[in-house]
């Protein structure tokens, strides 16, 4: 309201009665401050100066080069607020605090990554646009590579690229997974096998250790396979396989390959014969036998390519599958010393180096052949056993030749061998090996008279936690019984399992027992032994060897 119109107000008003009169005579009329033109200016105290104008123009012109390659000067921002609620005419303004020096750090450091990033993207965009361009000279003119000058991967690439590119990414995490879960699996498998060891070390005695030795190479062959040839794994097998060796009477022997790179990869050794230096091989998978000669210089030993002997049509009989195979010294239908093989219908087939091979078929016995599976030639006698007909028939050599009617071994009481799978003669006792580890052994006081067998011969095991029973033990599954004559006459029985070869005495008190220090390729499937006590077995598509301690 005007200051004049306040006064004319100020004097019609009529005072309340018995009030003293407002206006004093001896006060001085207070002078009032003019209105301000505008509602919404900000009052300013006289001794206050009052803030410039704001020159927009100039705002206008540093906004426009905001976007310029140059940094931007800061731009002071004033602002202007409208006067507080309540303050009267006179009170003096609030003054603004100054900006902190945190605020401004923040503000020059973000300019500063602002003008960082945009010479990254200029020297980017530049360095890709130079490698597409000397990519693109680089290649023939008119291919469809070039666009405008530069390099261009067609659509169909860019999309294989980002469809590859996830998958090879998650390959490689899948890898690092893998390959840190296979470093714990390891490290797991190695810390129980050593807690096995512990245990085994502190165990009272021998047999109380065995079985954490035996756990403790389950854990080490976990280990092992998960980091071949590791120090630590080689050297704890090392130690519990020794222990258990010496519980088991084991000694190691290092078999050699009898012919370097084999005999092929098709081949199978079932049985092996020696006659001299040379070795014979049955070749199940193709039905021959092969012969093995020692090479010049002592390298080893070389296939024969000359020798010939194989089943199928031999002159006017056709000899079927061989089920086994031995030695017939001289003289014979041959000539000289020969290698004679059996086939399941009883036909015989004759091998001999520098010859061709001769056939012949054994008389059929009375009950006819039903499931011959072995033979033995002792003296000038062919035994061959025949399991499904609960016999072993004799067969007596004439001139040479098997052509006589067979005998019947068992000539009194007759015994089950649905279970024997082999048959070794020594010095005139026949044993037979049963398919669960037992042993019928049979003898007779002469010739002509019946034999006196015994259907399961008692094992002699004084190993340290073994007991003398008709089977040992830790035989899985036999596979031969093989006669070794003096100067120290010995059974060796072999485990197909193990690659175990037990020698036992004839009264079946085992001696010792032979395995190999490293794996074979495969399984032992048979066994010799040589006049110097070299042992040799067949085992896969070769036939390894090695001296006897």
């Amino acid at each position: 309201m005007p200051a004049p119109l306040v006064a004319q107000a100020r004097s019609e008003t009529t005072p309340a009665l018995g009030s003293p009169d407002p206006v004093s005579p001896s006060l001085t009329e207070i002078p009032t401050q003019p209105a301000a033109p505008v509602p919404s200016a900000v009052s300013v105290p006289p001794s206050v100066e009052p803030a410039p104008p704001t020159d927009w123009s100039s705002l206008l012109q540093r906004a426009e080069r905001l976007g310029s390659p140059e940094p931007a000067p800061s731009i002071p921002v004033i602002e202007e607020s409208p006067p507080t609620q309540g303050q009267t005419p006179g009170a003096k303004p609030q003054s603004r605090a100054a900006p902190s020096f945190g605020s401004s750090a923040r503000a020059s450091f973000t300019r500063g990554f602002q003008s960082l990033g945009r010479a990254l993207g200029v020297m980017l965009t530049g360095f890709n646009r130079s490698w597409r361009t000397l990519v693109a000279r680089m290649l023939p003119e008119g291919t469809r590579l070039q666009q405008g000058g530069l390099f261009a991967i067609p659509t169909s690439v860019q999309i294989g690229i980002a469809v590859v590119i996830p998958l090879a990414v998650v390959a490689l995490v899948a890898l690092i997974y893998i390959q840190r879960g296979r470093a714990e699996q390891f490290d797991d498998a190695l810390a129980q096998a050593q807690l096995e060891i512990a245990t085994g070390r502190a165990s009272p005695d021998a047999a109380s250790a065995r079985p954490h030795w035996e756990r403790a190479l389950e854990w080490l062959a976990q280990a092992e396979a998960l980091r071949p040839g590791d120090e630590k794994v080689a050297q704890f097998r090392g130690e519990a396989q020794g222990k258990l060796d010496a519980l088991d009477g084991v000694t190691r022997l290092d078999y050699q390959p009898l012919v370097v790179g084999g005999l092929g990869r098709e081949v199978a050794v079932k049985q092996i014969v020696l006659a001299g230096q040379d070795v014979y091989a049955l070749d199940e998978a193709h039905n021959r036998i092969l012969r093995l000669t020692p090479a010049p210089n002592n390298a080893g030993y070389t296939l024969d390519p000359e020798f010939e002997c194989a089943s199928g049509l031999i002159g006017d009989l056709t000899i079927g599958p061989l089920v086994d195979m031995g030695l017939l010294p001289g003289p014979n239908v041959i000539g000289s010393e020969a290698v004679i093989a059996l086939d399941a219908q009883g036909g015989l087939l004759y091998c001999a180096p520098e010859s061709k091979p001769l056939a012949a078929y054994l008389p059929t016995p009375e009950s006819n052949w039903i499931r011959p599976a072995a033979f033995e030639v002792y003296a000038d006698r062919l035994y061959v056993l025949d399991p499904g007909g609960n016999e072993v028939w004799q067969f007596l050599a004439a001139g040479g030749a098997f052509n006589q009617p067979p005998a019947r071994y068992f000539t009194g009481l007759p015994y089950d061998l649905q279970t024997a799978i082999d048959v070794s003669i020594a010095g005139g006792d026949l044993f037979l090996l049963r398919s669960d580890g037992r042993v019928m052994g049979c003898t007779r006081a002469a010739s002509g008279q019946p034999p006196a067998c015994t259907d399961s011969l008692q094992f002699s095991d004084q190993r340290e936690g073994h007991r003398p029973g008709d089977r040992l033990a830790d035989v899985a599954r036999p596979a031969r019984l093989y006669y070794d004559p003096p100067p120290e006459p010995s059974l060796y029985l072999l485990d197909a399992d193990t690659a175990g070869l037990y020698q036992l005495s004839l009264k079946l008190a085992f001696v010792r027992q032979y395995r190999a220090r490293r794996p074979l390729s495969a399984p032992i499937t048979s066994t010799a032994i040589d006049p110097a006590k070299q042992i040799f077995v067949g085992a896969g598509d070769n036939v390894y060897f090695a001296p006897r301690p």
